[in-house]
């Protein structure tokens, strides 16, 4: 099924790049999606008879920074943390406490806050 659906993608590639189609066509965003997902997941091997459609193999796919994990969001990448894999994004969220003095508050949280950058002081 991967083949047809990557013939059927080439073919709707080359009927909107066609010179007789309206120019608006290949603007449109989902067309310029289809037409990414399939330069990076497919490749066509012209020979006299005919045009070959092949997917690429694990080592013409591109880094995986480039490859495009869903068309609803071309940001999202894929993911692999030990045994889970995830479609979306990845965040490092680091945390740092300042130091508080219980007398300043009777919260026990600090009124004031000093400038971390020690030449602006």
């Amino acid at each position: 099924m991967a083949l047809v659906y990557g013939r059927d993608g080439f073919a709707l590639l080359e009927a909107v790049h066609a010179p007789g189609a309206p120019a608006w066509l290949r603007e449109l965003p989902a067309v310029q999606v289809l037409r990414t997902a399939w330069v990076r997941n497919y490749h066509r091997t012209a020979t006299e008879a005919s045009t070959e459609v092949k997917r690429r193999e694990n080592k013409d796919l591109p880094p995986g920074r480039l490859r495009l994990a869903s068309p609803y969001d071309t940001d999202a990448r894929y993911g692999l943390k030990q045994d889970s894999w995830w479609t979306g994004y990845n965040v490092h969220i680091s945390e740092s406490c300042d130091e508080t003095d219980d007398q300043d508050s009777p919260t026990g949280q600090a009124t004031s806050l000093e400038p971390t950058d020690r030449r602006r002081a």
